[in-house]
């Protein structure tokens, strides 16, 4: 029998947290129609990640949040449509890769709702 040999690379553990990517509607974005939900894409699959919508006095908005079949795409669907002529800052928060790395900062961006 002849020897036989082989060659093979690892890699060190996984230490980069996820981030933000992507977001729907885009920073600062205006005239976003009412009834637009708010997403964001992370750079990777995630679990336990929370967006929260907070109105111009600071105000969170109710709703529910769902992350897609990907795990990288997290949607905010407010309970009532949002008031017109408005300002909103969303937040992305604790998002958690399958190493267990979690976001160093949240991911804070602005919308405005056009007029009625």
């Amino acid at each position: 029998m002849s020897p036989h040999s082989w060659f093979f690379t690892t890699t060190g553990p996984d230490t980069t947290a996820p981030t933000v990517s992507g977001t729907d509607p885009a920073k600062d974005a205006t005239d976003v129609p009412v009834a637009t939900p708010v997403r964001a894409t992370f750079s990777e699959p995630v679990s336990e990640a929370e967006i929260i919508l907070k109105d111009a006095q600071g105000t969170a908005i109710t709703g529910t949040a769902a992350m897609d079949s990907t795990n990288k795409i997290l949607t905010f669907t407010p309970q009532q449509p949002l008031a017109h002529s408005a300002t909103y800052t969303a937040e992305a928060s604790k998002a958690k890769d399958t190493a267990g790395n979690i976001m160093a900062t949240p991911h804070v961006w602005s919308l405005h709702h056009g007029g009625a």
